[in-house]
């Protein structure tokens, strides 16, 4: 009895499944990953061109960081950037607060519903 519960538990470690109901839903399932961007308009610009520049630029570093931040949760044996689209992007994250400060930087902080991305992975899985 022992070696056949031995067993049942790394057949599940090993297929990811973190229960016994067959439900391999991750954790983070129900969670919102939020992130900030920063960037800085080009020195060489009058202000009023440096502002929306930096503003862009503190966009694109959020989305980047998101894209690294989901690509690296666990699922299965391996990492979610495993599992999804080749070329898959955020599109559905929501602009939480965009903060210009005195010294040209700006600050964007996204975040996005992580239920968005299991929707994706379990499409892929069918």
């Amino acid at each position: 009895m022992q070696i056949f519960s031995i067993i049942l538990l790394l057949l599940l470690c090993i297929s990811g499944c973190s229960s016994f109901s067959g439900s391999c839903e991750p954790t983070w399932m129900d969670s919102t990953e939020r992130v900030v961007g920063i960037g800085f308009g080009p020195e060489n610009y009058a202000p009023e061109q440096r502002r929306p520049m930096a503003e862009r630029a503190s966009k694109i570093s959020a989305i980047s960081t998101l894209m690294y931040r989901v690509y690296e949760l666990p699922y299965h044996a391996g990492k979610v950037k495993e599992y999804l689209p080749t070329g898959w992007t955020p599109t559905n994250f929501v602009v939480e607060e965009i903060r210009h400060s005195d010294d040209g930087s700006c600050h964007t902080t996204i975040s996005l519903a992580l239920t968005n991305v299991w929707e994706i992975l379990k499409k892929q899985k069918q």
